[in-house]
């Protein structure tokens, strides 16, 4: 019985990477591959919702920068690396 639950659970994760990676293929070859992303892009990165985010961040799982204000941005705004989402997709 929990084989079965396992299995399906596995069968999930895989077809969720298989369509991170074809949306990153797509990005790749679209430009779209930059280094720092804001809280709406990093969720669509990592396919979910931007309050997952926060979740992930409270968590401990995932690093986000703090920028200062000034130079164009607001006070608290966040950036999430790019390398930072990648690990944490692995790690889920």
């Amino acid at each position: 019985m929990s084989s079965e639950g396992e299995f399906e659970a596995m069968l999930s994760r895989m077809e969720r990477l298989e369509k991170l990676l074809t949306e990153k293929s797509k990005r790749l070859f679209t430009g779209q591959s930059t280094l720092w992303l804001n809280k709406k892009q990093a969720a669509q990165h990592l396919c979910c919702h931007p309050n997952y985010l926060a979740r992930l961040e409270r968590e401990g799982r995932l690093k986000a920068y703090v920028l200062n204000a000034g130079k164009g941005y607001k006070s608290g705004t966040k950036r999430y690396r790019r390398i930072d989402l990648d690990s944490c997709l692995q790690a889920l």
